[in-house]
């Protein structure tokens, strides 16, 4: 995960900015938590409406879900106890960089 993140955000960064805008960045915590917003703008993006499908599939993918941070940080400390230091140090710094919302500084997100 650590490596397709960072690798992600490099190869971003290496594109024309022609290419950038061909690009669209949707942050999963806030997707799963209110979906439809990003939705139109996904129809908006690729030219194209979603179908009754659609509403089946984010329902079986349970979103939109409620937001429940005591879970979260049940979740990082479940993943914690099972890393060695190697990958804690890797785990901590992917946390770390996934909080800074870089994508937002290059005029992405909501």
């Amino acid at each position: 995960v650590d490596r397709m993140f960072r690798n992600n955000v490099k190869g971003f960064k290496n594109l024309e900015e022609k290419h950038q805008k061909n690009i669209f960045f949707i942050e999963f915590d806030k997707f799963v938590l209110d979906p439809w917003p990003y939705m139109k703008k996904i129809e908006g993006f690729i030219g194209t409406q979603c179908v009754s499908r659609t509403k089946k599939i984010m329902r079986r993918e349970k979103c939109p879900r409620s937001a429940n941070s005591s879970e979260r940080e049940k979740r990082i400390l479940d993943i914690e106890k099972q890393l060695s230091d190697k990958y804690l140090n890797i785990f901590h710094s992917l946390l770390e960089d996934y909080e800074k919302r870089e994508w937002e500084y290059w005029g992405y997100g909501d």
